[in-house]
């Protein structure tokens, strides 16, 4: 994986990045041809008209070879300082000055004097085999006493600007070589640090396929690459909880199984051998009865537990009231409040909360978050209820006292096997399944369910579900006396 990455990364990059030098050097190199013609059409027809003035200021002194002479002297000397060709003809075509490496002394065709007897411009050209190469030239009329008597031309070699091109394409292939240096140590540099997380990765998926979940990923830095290392790190955990509590599960599982099989076999061969009287069989009896009970309602939530997650749990929806509910949970839980000496706060006040759903299914989920608070608060604690409607909402709040849910254990409330007694340490034989369960059935009917907790202080489990359109009666009135 690392030599394809790598590889892959830096000939994608080494591609994209050249391939713009490429057509950026295509764009520059087009653009400063053009840019080297129409400079050096402004500067050949300055030149030009420059010896073409002097000369037509030269001709109010000299005349004739003197005017010859002075004209050559002028185009030697601005030739020389502007490195072109320069030549001077008369209106007849005869050279009169003739100056660079390019330029012959062969007579002019009338046409290029006539086409630029009474105007300035440029051509590109030999002149008809007056210059030796091809050239940019630029021509000015030469005016003596209102006629044109000759024509200056500046002429530039085409193969110029071939030099002009060539060097600025060493300056480019240097740059691009430069460049592509840099972005290879670039490129393996960055995609070192994308594939050493990545390999920490699968090294740690391969630790989680052999059982390990003691692997972590150092998260340091803040990009997607880091949020999918923290998203492991999260999901090796979760796992790692979920691994814990699954040993915990069948540890449970098997002890709720073993014990009432145990006294189930005991009190049984006990009775079989004849060595317990008629009065002692019945005690035995009964005691065989709570244990097949017992037993019944392991298999009965595991089955539960089962049709739920299959989805074939079929729903029968009605008009239920939550605020009942919690009045039912609290008598069945009034021996329990009684003996721990609980104070239970806010029932009276409960205001009717309806709701469209499985009456059964809503039961258990109250049933099981009441017996959740009534385990965990403390004796002389307090249970305290609230609820009320806004938004369309039902929202039911379940509070108590005691130890509450360590920060850590939070997110893992409501998964399967997780034992509250983990953080709170009561009730051993709980196969960690009520709040699981409970979730669920909140889930199926598109509710959702929240737990907040400070240690040492409070616990507090908030349900919301969508409340039905409806007015009930207050609850309050028809609410039992409690006794705290």
């Amino acid at each position: 994986m690392k030599k394809s990455l790598y590889k892959k990364f830096t000939l994608t990059f080494l591609a994209v990045v050249l391939s713009g030098f490429l057509l950026l050097g295509s764009l520059v190199l087009v653009f400063a041809g053009q840019y080297w013609m129409d400079n050096n059409k402004k500067e050949l027809l300055l030149q030009a008209g420059t010896v073409a003035g002097m000369i037509q200021t030269g001709a109010q002194v000299y005349g004739g070879t003197q005017l010859n002479r002075y004209a050559y002297q002028i185009a030697t000397v601005v030739a020389g300082a502007t490195d072109c060709q320069m030549l001077v003809v008369n209106a007849e075509g005869q050279p009169v000055a003739c100056v660079g490496e390019y330029v012959n002394e062969n007579t002019l065709t009338p046409r290029w004097v006539i086409e630029f007897a009474d105007r300035s411009g440029t051509v590109v050209g030999t002149l008809d085999g007056v210059l030796d190469t091809q050239c940019l030239v630029a021509a000015a009329p030469i005016f003596v006493n209102g006629g044109c008597v000759g024509v200056a031309y500046a002429a530039s070699p085409m193969g110029q600007v071939g030099a002009f091109t060539r060097q600025l394409l060493q300056l480019l292939l240097v740059a691009a070589l430069v460049v592509a240096v840099l972005l290879v140590v670039a490129a393996y540099a960055m995609a070192s640090a994308m594939v050493r997380p990545l390999q920490e990765m699968s090294q740690a998926a391969e630790c989680l396929a052999r059982g390990d979940f003691s692997r972590r990923i150092a998260v340091t830095r803040q990009d997607e690459i880091g949020q999918l290392a923290d998203a492991f790190n999260r999901m090796t955990l979760s796992l790692e909880a979920g691994e814990k509590m699954r040993k915990g599960f069948v540890a449970n599982v098997s002890h709720e199984l073993k014990s009432p099989m145990t006294t189930i076999g005991g009190f049984v061969n006990a009775i079989l051998d004849g060595t317990v009287d008629a009065a002692q069989q019945q005690e035995y009896l009964g005691i065989i009865g709570d244990e097949v009970k017992r037993l019944s309602r392991l298999v009965n939530t595991m089955l539960n537990l089962a049709k739920l997650e299959s989805g074939e749990t079929v729903l029968h929806p009605a008009l239920w009231d939550l605020t009942e509910s919690a009045i039912h949970a609290a008598l069945m839980f009034e021996p329990a409040i009684t003996q721990k000496q609980l104070t239970l706060a806010g029932l009276e006040e409960l205001p009717r909360l309806p709701a469209v759903v499985d009456p059964d299914l809503m039961e258990q989920v109250v049933f099981n978050l009441m017996d959740n608070a009534v385990k965990y608060t403390p004796p002389g604690g307090t249970i305290t209820m609230s609820g009320r409607v806004e938004e369309g909402k039902l929202i039911f709040c379940l509070r108590n006292t005691g130890d509450g849910i360590a920060e850590q254990d939070l997110p893992f409330v409501f998964d399967r096997f997780y034992k509250v007694d983990r953080s709170r340490g009561a009730d051993r034989n709980s196969l960690g399944l009520g709040l699981y369960l409970v979730k669920t059935i909140v889930m199926l009917h598109h509710g959702s369910i929240t737990v907040r907790s400070v240690q040492h202080a409070f616990c507090e489990f908030e349900l919301q579900l969508n409340a039905a359109p409806v007015t009930m009666p207050n609850a309050a009135a028809q609410t039992p006396e409690r006794s705290n």
